[in-house]
């Protein structure tokens, strides 16, 4: 991967249509997950400082995930173009 490679990915990484789709995807599988690892701790009102922490982190995962395969997907839609 060539220095403008990087630059043109860092760009769509973090442009608006990447954003909002990998944020809609976090924001149900994130919900599925914190429910799945914090389960126990959420129906027994029990949540600490650190689940809470752990809960928010566990949104991060498939809002990654998912922004690094669209930047992937588009990437490679643009290489054939070209």
């Amino acid at each position: 991967m060539t220095f403008l490679d990087l630059k043109v990915a860092v760009r769509i990484f973090f442009s608006y249509r990447v954003r909002k789709k990998a944020f809609k995807i976090a924001c149900i599988v994130g919900l599925i997950l914190a429910f799945i690892n914090h389960g126990n701790d959420l129906l027994n009102l029990s949540v600490t400082a650190d689940t809470w922490a752990r809960m928010i982190l566990t949104f991060f995962v498939p809002y990654t995930v998912s922004s690094l395969t669209a930047t992937q997907v588009i990437l490679a839609d643009l290489k054939k173009e070209y």
